[in-house]
């Protein structure tokens, strides 16, 4: 899991550069090894955060690989923001950067408003409907790869 402390240290992307710090070759080697993702992002007015999209960005070091970008990944998307209307828009944005790296977004993607503060301070999911959701997203991927759907 790469979460924002973590996509905070990672330089802004630059195309063709000839040198990737230790936390870009760690991302770029962990989407490499993975079956399918889950990509998160907080809706930042209307869309996915810098952060995200930075990283998501460098995947662009797999253009090369004999698996380009994520071609047959199935890819869970997840928005959260402090209302409905950036989640939508947070998770339109998501679904076409992962069609554009030819990754399969999954059917459900789910939508968590912070504003109603579903969360504990433990990380604990305190609202069923969102739980669900989350889970139905994950669950979406795993059965995309049991399928044999995708690769």
């Amino acid at each position: 899991m790469f979460g924002g402390a973590f996509l905070s240290r990672l330089p802004l992307y630059v195309p063709k550069s000839e040198h990737r710090t230790p936390e870009e070759m760690a991302f770029v080697d962990a989407v490499r090894r993975a079956d399918g993702l889950l990509v998160a992002s907080p809706g930042y007015h209307g869309s996915v955060s810098g952060l995200v999209k930075n990283a998501l960005d460098l995947l662009e070091e797999t253009a090369r690989d004999g698996r380009v970008y994520l071609t047959g990944v199935p890819v869970g998307v997840i928005a959260t923001a402090y209302g409905w209307q950036a989640t939508g828009g947070t998770i339109a944005a998501l679904r076409a950067v992962v069609h554009a790296l030819r990754g399969w977004p999954t059917p459900l993607a789910a939508a968590v408003n912070s504003a109603i503060s579903p969360f504990e301070e433990d990380g604990a999911c305190s609202d069923p409907a969102v739980a669900t959701q989350i889970c139905t997203v994950g669950e979406q991927v795993v059965d995309f790869l049991n399928r044999g759907a995708v690769h």
